[in-house]
C-alpha cells in the first residue's frame, strides 16, 4: 500500500467518524422500544442503570445500582398496568 492510500483511508475514517459523532450529539441516540408501555422515563433510568453497572463493585456504586435498577422494576410495572387499563377503557368504547 503507498503512502497516498493510507491517507486516503484516514481521511476517510476521520469524516465517517466525524459524520458518526455529530448525527448522534444532534439527533440523539435512537431508543428502540419493544413494548408500547415502555415511556422515555424508563428509557432513561435503564442509561443511568447502564452507566452504574461499571461502579456497582463498589459500596456506594452497588446501593445505587440497586435503588435504580429497582425504580426501573416499579416503573415498568406501573407503565404496564397503565397501558392495559387504557387499552380496555378503549375497547370498550368500540
Amino acid at each position: 500500500m503507498s503512502n497516498e492510500d493510507t491517507d486516503i483511508d484516514s481521511m476517510i475514517t476521520t469524516f465517517n467518524t466525524a459524520v458518526t459523532e455529530t448525527a448522534s450529539d444532534i439527533l440523539g441516540k435512537h431508543r428502540q422500544k419493544t413494548k408500547p408501555w415502555i415511556t422515555e422515563e424508563i428509557l432513561d433510568l435503564y442509561n443511568r442503570r447502564r452507566e452504574l453497572r461499571k461502579k456497582r463493585f463498589e459500596p456506594e456504586g452497588s446501593e445505587k445500582y440497586k435503588e435504580v435498577n429497582n425504580n426501573i422494576k416499579r416503573c415498568m410495572k406501573k407503565a404496564k398496568e397503565n397501558w392495559i387499563e387504557n387499552s380496555v377503557v378503549r375497547l370498550k368504547k368500540i
